[in-house]
């Protein structure tokens, strides 16, 4: 007997025993028990037939393609294979099982019957002044009626009459068949049940009523009847939100309409602008300085800085009366009886000869540009903007740049280096061209290279690293000199990007859901460096991870999404109690929430955060040729002390570098000021001073001088 040809399991199809009961068990409760009689077209049940109606006695049709229908095992006590109705041979039946599920589910509805109505919730968009557009809802609960009368306008669409007379359609459809309608009100409401179950076919009456009821609940409705009262409710819903994200005037719906949008929402900032400053105690203000001959037009430029902030009482404010030959937007009474102009933009800038008239009236003026920031505003934002930030503020004129003490020292070469062939106007004017957005995102892609070349790249396997690394650390500097002009001072802050792992490198890790700075693999090993930290400065800055973690959701496990939902429980319970552990320092909000938009709201909020310091600290400039020059020298050098601290010395040198190079000075490593910005301070002066004057090459005298001018410094008080 020859042997039986060797199997190959691999490549051989087969089915189990066990597999094949299980489909034919299948192939059983997949049958059609519903068909339509051919006579009366009324749908019959299989199991009301007779015996005499087996085969094709029994007159009927299907519900899905119409074809004849043959009674198998009709009115039998007694069957291997349940009663049921088939296609005669050869007849395409592919979607009738599935037909005729949908038609007999909706053959079950009865007059008289108690249905509930799905829950309804419907959108009612509003456009803004800017052009954005704002939804608010209608919404109705499920609501339980009674059926009057009922036709079936076909095998899957009934029409229903209710007790009280509304009427709708209840249409069983295929959750890849769903009609998408006009979700809005009409005459005739549509209410579509999705099932795409053949077994429903082979479910007697009883268990398709069972079905029927929550199916209709758990219904979509396609149309609603009209709602006048809740239509206008959901549309002052849109119109709130619209108005607090400052794109609706609730004011002036007739007196201006016919204006362009622009214009309107303009005139809303200056009345929103005006109410802010009426009711404030204090405004902040950026600094200013004047550079010297090298502009446009060889003259003086009163420039605005981010530094040296003031913090100005205030004592009410007007809007728009006329001054001269200028209408401000708002007129701000300062308490000391002097008066300061604020001129809000927002689509009409500040032309040259408008700029001449502001100064003609010789009084301080500033813009507060929302140009690129209107429209998408909301209230409580504005007014943290205006009273609380110098984003978008720049001085148009202040009387005392005019005054020759204003006029910068003679050895300002010494100090920032020699200047550049720009024309620091228009270097500046390019600047603020850019974005702040725009300008932002760079800043994000410089810092990302940075850490690359400092975490992750092979040093040794790059020649040209030094050079490198300097290159990707000047483009860090340009685009935090970009953000400086527009208020984001902050982004010079070296412990953002070049101190370390540093908490820039983790929210740019969790939003972008790619490790940056790190040699790791995951974002979750990341957010572990911060779970793992001791130190009450480190953990300061938890909740700031932890809003970022929910606002940009990374890709995470399920175990390690319930650890961190454990450690912002922690947080929570911490802030609650009282504690100032895991309060941050709102210093870097208005920065990060540019960088991450996605974390602004929770950033403007003022829980999780320290208090905002009511005065800010500035230095105290002096003049330093009034000085003897006696205390200039090594002798004397012991008698001088550090008027801030570390932190924010280094701050204010940052700030200080970054203003010179706007205004065309190379801040290079022969100035004073690169080498201040880049020492490690001590607690004495004096070493700093001597380590500056052998780098640069400058006498001992010039360094104190500077340190002295800047408030940097001050004698000890014996």
């Amino acid at each position: 007997m020859p042997a039986a040809p060797k199997v190959n399991e691999r490549n051989t199809s087969y089915v189990s025993v066990r597999r094949v009961a299980e489909v034919r068990q299948r192939q059983q409760e997949q049958v059609l028990a519903w068909a339509r009689d051919s006579q009366t077209k009324a749908l019959r049940y299989i199991l009301e037939l007779g015996p005499h109606q087996n085969g094709a006695a029994c007159e009927c049709t299907c519900i899905s393609c119409g074809h004849p229908l043959q009674a198998v095992n009709a009115g039998k006590a007694i069957f291997k294979n349940r009663p049921h109705f088939r296609h005669e041979p050869g007849a395409e039946t592919e979607r009738c099982h599935t037909l005729s599920a949908r038609a007999a589910l909706l053959a079950s509805l009865k007059e008289g019957d108690w249905i509930e109505l799905p829950r309804m919730r419907r959108a009612v968009t509003v456009m803004g002044l800017s052009g954005a557009p704002y939804q608010g809802w209608i919404e109705l609960e499920p609501q339980r009626v009674r059926i009057d009368q009922l036709r079936f306008a076909d095998t899957t669409t009934a029409e229903v009459v209710l007790t009280d007379g509304r009427r709708l359609q209840v249409v069983v459809t295929g959750s890849a068949d769903a009609t998408e309608l006009e979700n809005g009100p009409c005459l005739v409401p549509r209410i579509e049940i999705a099932t795409d179950d053949p077994q429903l076919a082979a479910l007697d009456a009883a268990k398709l009523r069972e079905m029927l009821v929550p199916a209709i609940r758990a219904a979509r409705w396609c149309g609603h009847w009209p709602a006048p009262e809740l239509e206008e409710a959901a549309r002052d819903d849109a119109r709130r939100t619209a108005s607090e994200a400052l794109d609706w005037d609730w004011e002036d719906q007739e007196g201006n309409a016919q204006l362009p949008a622009d214009l309107r929402r303009e005139s809303l900032l200056h009345r929103e602008v005006k109410a802010i400053l009426a009711t404030a105690q204090s405004l902040l203000l950026p600094g200013w300085c004047v550079a010297g001959a090298g502009g446009a037009n060889g003259g003086k430029q009163l420039v605005t800085v981010a530094d040296n902030r003031t913090l100005a009482r205030l004592a009410g404010a007007r809007l728009e009366k006329k001054l001269g030959r200028i209408i401000p937007d708002v007129i701000a009474q300062l308490a000391d009886g002097s008066e300061l102009l604020v001129e809000v933009t927002v689509t009409n800038t500040i032309t040259p000869e408008r700029l001449e008239r502001i100064r003609a009236v010789n009084l301080p003026a500033i813009e507060i540009d929302f140009s690129r920031m209107a429209g998408v505003l909301h209230r409580d934002r504005l007014r943290t903007l205006v009273l609380d930030e110098v984003i978008g503020k720049h001085w148009l004129h202040h009387p005392a740049a005019m005054l020759p003490s204003a006029i910068l020292p003679t050895d300002d070469s010494l100090v920032y280096g020699p200047r550049v062939p720009w024309d620091p106007v228009v270097r500046r004017h390019r600047r603020r061209e850019t974005s702040a957005e725009e300008w932002g995102d760079i800043y994000v892609q410089a810092v990302m290279e940075l850490a690359w070349l400092d975490y992750v790249a092979e040093k040794e396997a790059m020649w040209d690293w030094d050079d490198t690394r300097q290159e990707a650390y000047d483009d860090v500097m340009r685009a935090a000199d970009g953000l400086r002009e527009h208020g984001f001072a902050e982004a010079l802050d070296h412990r953002l990007f070049d101190n370390g792992h540093t908490m820039l490198h983790r929210l740019i890790s969790i939003a972008r859901g790619s490790v940056v700075g790190y040699k790791y693999k995951t974002v979750w090993q990341v957010i572990n460096t911060m779970l793992t930290e001791v130190s009450n400065a480190s953990r300061s800055w938890h909740g700031l991870y932890l809003i970022a973690i929910q606002a940009y959701r990374p890709n995470l496990s399920r175990a390690q999404e319930e650890r961190v939902a454990e450690w912002r429980d922690q947080v929570r319970a911490s802030i609650q109690a009282g504690e100032t552990l895991y309060l941050r320092d709102p210093r870097y909000d208005a920065l990060f929430g540019l960088l991450f938009p996605k974390m602004l709201p929770a950033l403007d909020k003022p829980a999780a955060k320290r208090p905002r310091a009511t005065d800010v600290p500035a230095l105290l400039r002096r003049d330093d040729r009034e000085v003897d020059e006696d205390l200039f020298t090594q002798l004397s050098s012991a008698r001088w002390h550090w008027t801030t601290s570390y932190e924010e010395r280094l701050r204010e040198l940052e700030i200080a570098a970054s203003q010179a190079r706007s205004e065309g000075w190379s801040v290079g490593p022969t100035s004073i000021l690169h080498q201040l910005a880049h020492a490690r301070f001590g607690p004495y002066p004096w070493v700093v001073v001597e380590h500056v004057a052998v780098q640069t090459g400058v006498a001992d005298a010039v360094v104190w001088r500077y340190l002295y001018r800047e408030g940097y410094i001050d004698l000890k008080t014996r």
